[in-house]
C-alpha cells in the first residue's frame, strides 16, 4: 500500500512513478502528510501528474546525469563519427563549465554567461554556434525526461559570423588550377573537377561508386557518405535525407569518369584487384585518399601557381568547389529550387541563407523593363 501509519501518527506517501532511464532503477516520490485525508490527497496528485507527465525530477538532479541521458540518447540515434565528435566537444567545452550544477538552476542568464565564456577563448563563431546548438540538444533531452520544464538555450540566438566569407573561384581560376596538375595527377584532376561541376561534399564524392554512374543519361546518384574514423573507412546514409538525390552531369564529365574507370581497372589488374560496381569512383590502388591529403594537394599546388605564375589564386579547401559550384549555377541564371535540390539542401531557405548574397541584384533589370515599355 502506498500510504503507510508511522509510529509518530503521521502518514508515510512512498509512490513509484517510473523507472530511471539510465541505471533502470525504480522513481520513487515519498512526501510525509499529518492526516490519512492529506495523504491520499498527496497520493492523487502526484498520481494524476505522472499520468499526464507533469511530474518535476530534476529538482535536485546534477547536469551531469543530464549529460549521461544526453550521450545514451545520442548512441541510439546518431552515427558513431557524430557522436565522437560531439563527445569531444561536450568533454571539452560544456561539462568542465557545468560540472554539478543543478539543471534546474540553469537559466537563461547561465547559458549567455557560458557563450561569452566562449567568446573569451577566441573561439570561431561558427564553433560557438555548434557549441550551442549542442547545448540545446542536451536541454531538449532534459525536457523530454521531465528534468526541466523549458529549455533554457530556447531564448538564445546564434551568433552573427562577419568573418566567415565564402571563398569561390570563378571557372577561369578553376581552369588555372586543374590545367596546373601533371599526368600524373589524373586521378586528382577527375576528382576536382567532378566536385566543381557538381557541388557534391567531400564525403559524398569519396562514397559514390560504379553503380552510381548511369552513363546512358547522364546522372550520378548520391546515397552514401563516407568517414574515415578510428582507421576504419565507414560508409553510411548522408548528412540528411534531402541529401539523396540523382545530380545530372555533362557529356564531357561523364567521359573523364569512364576514361578514369578504365585506368582504375587496368591499374586493379596490376595489383590483383578486382573492380566492381561497389567499388568507389575514386579509390586508389585499393584505398580513399584522406580528406586531409585531397585538400592538402590542392593547398600545395595553388602555392606553386601563385610562386611559378606570379598569379594570386585563393586558397580554397575542397568544399570551396562545392560553393563555386553554386556560384557558377547562379550566374548561369538557375533557379534557386534547382541549385537547392541539386546541393542537398534540406530547404530553399537554407540555401537562400547561405547563399543569398551570391545573386546578383534585379533592381537593374526591373529599371530597365520599366524603361522599355511603350507609353513612356
Amino acid at each position: 500500500m502506498p500510504i503507510k501509519k508511522m509510529s509518530n501518527g503521521k502518514y508515510k506517501v512512498d509512490i513509484s512513478v517510473g523507472f530511471d532511464p539510465i541505471t533502470g532503477a525504480r522513481r520513487r516520490k515519498t512526501k510525509i502528510a499529518s492526516t490519512k485525508n492529506e495523504a491520499e490527497e498527496i497520493y492523487y496528485r502526484i498520481k494524476s501528474k505522472y499520468r499526464n507527465g507533469e511530474l518535476d525530477y530534476g529538482k535536485n538532479t546534477k547536469f551531469k546525469y543530464l549529460l549521461a541521458l544526453y550521450f545514451n540518447h545520442m548512441e541510439q540515434n546518431l552515427k558513431e563519427v557524430t557522436v565522437h565528435n560531439r563527445t569531444l566537444s561536450i568533454n571539452k567545452h560544456i561539462a568542465p563549465f557545468f560540472k554539478d550544477s543543478l539543471v534546474n538552476k540553469i537559466t537563461y542568464t547561465e547559458i549567455t554567461n557560458f557563450r561569452q565564456h566562449l567568446i573569451n577563448q577566441d573561439l570561431k563563431v561558427s564553433t560557438i554556434n555548434q557549441l550551442m546548438v549542442i547545448l540545446h540538444n542536451i536541454f531538449s533531452t532534459g525536457v523530454k525526461e521531465g528534468l526541466v520544464k523549458k529549455n533554457p538555450c530556447a531564448d538564445v540566438k546564434n551568433l552573427r559570423d562577419t568573418s566567415n566569407k565564402i571563398i569561390i573561384w570563378t571557372p577561369e581560376e578553376f581552369k588555372l588550377f586543374i590545367n596546373f596538375l601533371t599526368p600524373k595527377q589524373e586521378y586528382y584532376k577527375t576528382l576536382y573537377t567532378f566536385a566543381y561541376l557538381t557541388g557534391t561534399r567531400i564525403g559524398e564524392a569519396q562514397a559514390v561508386t560504379w553503380e552510381d554512374l548511369d552513363k546512358i543519361e547522364g546522372i550520378i546518384t548520391i546515397n552514401k557518405t563516407y568517414h574515415r574514423f578510428n582507421k576504419k573507412d565507414i560508409v553510411t546514409t548522408p548528412k540528411t535525407p534531402n541529401s539523396i538525390r540523382a545530380i545530372s552531369i555533362n557529356k564531357k564529365l561523364t567521359n573523364m569518369l569512364l576514361k578514369l574507370k578504365t585506368q582504375q581497372k587496368n591499374r586493379y589488374d596490376e595489383l590483383g584487384l578486382n573492380q566492381t560496381p561497389q567499388t568507389p569512383i575514386f579509390e586508389k590502388d585499393g584505398k580513399i585518399p584522406s580528406t586531409h591529403y585531397i585538400n592538402q594537394l590542392i593547398k600545395d599546388t595553388c602555392h606553386k601557381i601563385n610562386t611559378s605564375m606570379s598569379q594570386s589564386l585563393k586558397v580554397i579547401k575542397f568544399h570551396g568547389f562545392r560553393h563555386s559550384h553554386v556560384s557558377l549555377l547562379i550566374h548561369q541564371g538557375e533557379e534557386i529550387l534547382l541549385i537547392s535540390e541539386r546541393l542537398g539542401h534540406k530547404s530553399v531557405t537554407f540555401t537562400l541563407d547561405t547563399y543569398g548574397h551570391l545573386f546578383p541584384s534585379r533592381q537593374k533589370q526591373l529599371s530597365k523593363k520599366l524603361d522599355s515599355l511603350s507609353f513612356l
